[in-house]
């Protein structure tokens, strides 16, 4: 609807469609899908000239980031923060305030490599996790086999 220039009517389709998604149980994937509703809402005000309401979807969409943050997502909070301070800096150029866009355009581009150097340490966290529990589920099962009184026989990972 943004795209065929009908701002207000994509944002009463975003605004009926939040409640639904705000109901869900907290988790990074749900709050990267209440981010993008907080965004889109925010830029259909932006591209109608209403910086300040824009603005408070970025910010509740920032505060997202910041519960993320403290509930030990950092990588997902900081990333949904990213997204905030980036729709705001165009928001803010959009709007006539080129320099505050510009500054806040900084910040991004400050921000941008801590985002992706924190989303490596997870990912790397989460793999190390990921060989650390098939290594612990051979194990296990191997001692099952013992148990069972024929430790003789292949465990099933060794008999393909």
């Amino acid at each position: 609807m943004s795209a065929l220039g009908k701002d207000a009517e994509a944002r009463e389709m975003y605004l009926a469609g939040f409640p639904i998604v705000d109901a869900e149980v907290r988790a990074s994937r749900v709050d990267w899908e209440r981010a993008s509703y907080l965004i889109n809402i925010g830029n259909s005000y932006s591209r109608e000239g209403n910086y300040d309401k824009a603005n408070e979807y970025y910010k509740r969409c920032e505060k997202l980031g910041d519960e993320q943050i403290a509930n030990d997502c950092k990588s997902d909070g900081m990333g949904i923060k990213l997204v905030a301070l980036r729709s705001r800096a165009f928001a803010l150029n959009r709007n006539g305030m080129k320099d505050e866009g510009k500054e806040v355009l900084r910040e991004v581009l400050r921000q941008q490599p801590l985002v992706a150097e924190e989303t490596a340490k997870w990912r790397k966290e989460m793999m190390e996790a990921d060989a650390s529990n098939q290594t612990n589920a051979l194990e296990n099962q191997e001692q099952e086999t013992q148990v069972a009184g024929n430790p003789a026989q292949p465990s099933a990972i060794e008999a393909k």
